[in-house]
């Protein structure tokens, strides 16, 4: 790995472990703080109203800090998504999407967390998303984590999602939370870009399987 390339792994690992412990410390808070869940709540079901998905977190913490009601937990983890918002639309638009094999497995996940959470940076993922799909269709970035952030997208934009990976386990089942976009083609577009049936991923969660990171089911 050049010099370069290992500065530019450590700026994204760096970047994504203090957005971790921003989020760890706004996990902490709600767990000790049902008035602040019951607010976050709210805060979910308003969105929801307005046609949002209810199931992303960050966007009831900007709504809370918009309309005055967050802490300073809350405020900080916002406001330090803008310095990773506007940092990763610098490597984006200066590197492309770079490829895992440059900047090593554990600086692409963290890239591609980064991207994910960045719910308040819709525009600037569909840019994001035409530059991964090139490293994807090099085997340079992860399927599902293209899924994800995919999906993701369409759903912050209030539009069905294309891959089906927006999936979660309900009553010993795994169900789809978010519509899907002509669902008698869904498992033909995750074919394409090396993810299995849906059936697989739903059978998992029939068998225990826990919501790992990018939504993935994981074996417990």
């Amino acid at each position: 790995m050049s010099l370069t390339m290992s500065k530019l792994a450590a700026q994204i690992i760096g970047l994504s472990e203090d957005e971790q412990a921003h989020i760890q410390a706004v996990t902490a808070r709600l767990a000790a703080d049902p008035e602040l869940r019951s607010k976050l709540e709210a805060a979910e079901r308003e969105g929801a109203g307005e046609g949002l998905p209810a199931f992303f977190p960050d966007l009831a913490w900007a709504r809370l800090v918009r309309d005055g009601g967050a802490p300073a937990e809350i405020q900080r983890a916002v406001a330090f998504k803008d310095v990773t918002g506007t940092a990763v639309e610098e490597i984006i638009a200066r590197h492309g999407w770079p490829f895992r094999s440059v900047i090593g497995e554990t600086a692409a996940t963290h890239l591609s967390a980064l991207v994910a959470h960045a719910d308040d940076r819709n525009t600037f993922r569909w840019t994001a998303l035409k530059a991964m799909s090139l490293a994807v269709n090099a085997s340079e970035a992860h399927p599902r984590h293209y899924a994800h952030i995919y999906d993701r997208t369409c759903a912050v934009a209030r539009e069905p999602q294309l891959y089906g990976s927006l999936i979660a386990p309900k009553d010993g089942e795994g169900i789809l939370i978010w519509a899907v976009q002509d669902p008698q083609q869904l498992d033909a577009r995750r074919r394409a870009i090396g993810l299995p049936p849906l059936s697989e991923d739903l059978e998992l969660y029939r068998r225990g399987a826990v919501m790992g990171p990018f939504m993935v089911p994981t074996p417990p």
